[in-house]
């Protein structure tokens, strides 16, 4: 949340990150719906559940992998 906080978006976490999406992210001109994971990419089904999963339009859904010792996640932008 703190790299879009530093890029001017506000932010808000999902009650208890037990569901598609960890945060969400929103400037007057973008949003996102962000899942983060810890070493590895999501998995097929949970994949497939983000990219089924319905959001506002012109929002993008973007998957988080934080690998150890890095200081950047790498970024998926799934359609």
């Amino acid at each position: 949340m703190a790299l879009y906080e530093a890029l001017g978006y506000e932010t808000m976490k999902a009650g208890g990150s037990l569901g598609k999406w960890d945060f969400h992210a929103w400037t007057g001109t973008d949003a996102v719906y962000v899942q983060v994971k810890t070493g590895r990419w999501a998995g097929t089904e949970e994949m497939e559940a983000i990219r089924e999963a319905v959001v506002p339009r012109g929002a993008r859904k973007l998957v988080h992998r934080w690998m150890p010792h890095k200081r950047l996640p790498d970024i998926k932008e799934v359609d």
